[in-house]
């Protein structure tokens, strides 16, 4: 699972928002307008900066989304998830440094984004990237100043209590970074689902190879989802010794989205003969498993 710290408590220098009249009931998503909030601004006036707004929750609400994540997968639970769309506007002159937007209730982070700011040839590059339960680790290159973003992530299980809560988006930057600032939009929010994060298990066939000098070996992939939401991003890679195997075509495959279970095939040619092995890695948001495949060259 992807688990993200707290987030870092400082006084907040954009205007923040007790007015916590409006309780989610139900199953839905939550924007913010519909929590009583407008869009927000988060200016670039200090190292860090903080926007908190107010939203409560029923009694018990909290205790069964602690519960999310155990049990049965194909069960209905009680999940939240928190839905991030911002957009960064950074200065052209900026010069290198880091910059990380993160949204969290409670004080516990469940969205982060974070944004490494470089000047190649004295051009502006900001290479960008997001971690989290659904689509696992997904990263980006661009050379506008100006970056919109949306991310949806499951919160922490201790990012919720009954009673008076707090959604909180948060700015920081090294220092020499000149933002202009954040704007969060108002479909931002929470998400209050019946379906916890998706689990996959990979499966490779042959077990185990037996081929002659120079022949080639046909691996076979599935990437099954067991139960949850179904994960997005997926990247499933063959990885043999370099002095024994090669890789013939392909040797990743990154998969939109899986929503049963979806096959592949990866060859790889014999280079030397002895005992060597291929390594099938697969890389979603809640699953790193590695299978090993001896292989024998004679």
């Amino acid at each position: 699972m992807v688990l993200l710290g707290a987030i870092v408590a400082a006084r907040p220098t954009a205007a923040s928002s007790a007015r916590a009249d409006v309780v989610i009931r139900g199953p839905g998503f939550w924007s913010l307008s519909r929590l009583g909030h407008s869009e927000q601004h988060l200016p670039a006036t200090s190292p860090t900066n903080v926007v908190r707004l107010g939203f409560r929750l029923p009694r018990g609400v909290a205790a069964a989304a602690r519960r999310c994540y155990q049990g049965r997968l194909t069960a209905r639970k009680t999940c939240f998830l928190i839905r991030y769309h911002f957009r960064l506007r950074i200065d052209p002159t900026s010069q290198p440094g880091w910059i990380n937007v993160s949204a969290a209730t409670n004080r516990f982070t469940s969205s982060q984004v974070l944004f490494d700011v470089r000047r190649p040839a004295d051009r502006l590059q900001i290479d960008w990237s997001t971690l989290d339960l659904i689509r696992g680790h997904d990263p980006h290159t661009t050379t506008e100043p100006e970056i919109e973003v949306r991310n949806i992530n499951y919160l922490q299980t201790r990012g919720l209590r009954d009673g008076l809560n707090t959604i909180d988006f948060q700015l920081q930057m090294s220092e020499g970074v000149r933002v202009l600032g954040v704007d969060v939009f108002a479909d931002s929010g929470l998400e209050w689902s019946r379906v916890p994060p998706g689990r996959l298990r990979l499966t490779v066939q042959p077990r185990k190879a037996l081929v002659g000098m120079g022949g080639r070996i046909r691996l076979s992939y599935a990437v099954t989802r067991l139960g949850g939401r179904a994960p997005e991003n997926v990247l499933v890679e063959a990885a043999g010794r370099v002095d024994s195997l090669e890789v013939v075509g392909r040797a990743s495959r990154r998969i939109p989205v899986v929503r049963d279970t979806v096959r592949g095939t990866f060859v790889l040619r014999a280079l030397r003969r002895g005992r060597t092995s291929v390594a099938v890695r697969m890389s979603s948001g809640t699953d790193r498993p590695t299978l090993v495949v001896p292989v024998v060259v004679g």
